[in-house]
């Protein structure tokens, strides 16, 4: 994605498959955030937007711990039982 491409995306705005943070502190509530998007046919989140679009950045020293925050976000605090159920419905298709 290029810049003019992020920016017609920016445009659009917030929608049920699309969400700006313009920074994320608490890892729950972006773990909760994940799985809304999850259970609603997947969805993006952009950090570093302000909820009207416009571009608020990350300092440099936010990054590390955003990937931090983020990487455990969803291997920690979003419940494997989601993992599993797929993997059922998988089986059950294939019979």
């Amino acid at each position: 994605m290029d810049a003019k491409e992020l920016m017609a995306v920016l445009d659009r705005g917030e929608d049920s498959s699309r969400q700006f943070k313009a920074n994320v502190l608490n890892g729950l509530s972006f773990a909760q955030e994940l799985v809304a998007l999850s259970n609603a046919n997947g969805g993006e989140v952009y950090i570093g937007v302000a909820d009207d679009g416009s571009v608020a950045g990350l300092a440099k020293k936010d990054i590390s711990r955003l990937n931090q925050l983020v990487s455990n976000a969803a291997s920690q605090m979003v419940r494997l039982r989601l993992i599993l159920l797929q993997k059922m419905l998988h089986t059950q298709m294939a019979l």
